[in-house]
């Protein structure tokens, strides 16, 4: 049976690995350290929405202004 061995830039390549488990291939690969084990019987979990969180960028807010901006230019401005 053939093990595979690969660094990090094929760590990252979830169907990658993936694809080397369906074949049934054993691996050994580098991952990069944001990369986190768990256990095979680990269920993935999903925290409760809180608000905006971390996901809502300060990009994202800019590009809200600007369209909201664009639609009425009086909107943001003081009386």
């Amino acid at each position: 049976m053939p093990v595979i061995v690969a660094d990090c830039g094929y760590g990252r390549s979830v169907s990658f690995r993936l694809a080397l488990e369906e074949y049934g291939w054993s691996y050994v690969m580098a991952v990069e350290p944001k990369e986190i084990a768990r256990p095979a019987a680990a269920e993935p979990h999903l925290p409760p929405y809180q608000g905006l969180g971390p996901h809502v960028t300060l990009v994202t807010a800019a590009q809200a202004f600007l369209a909201l901006r664009r639609h009425d230019p009086r909107a943001l401005t003081k009386a």
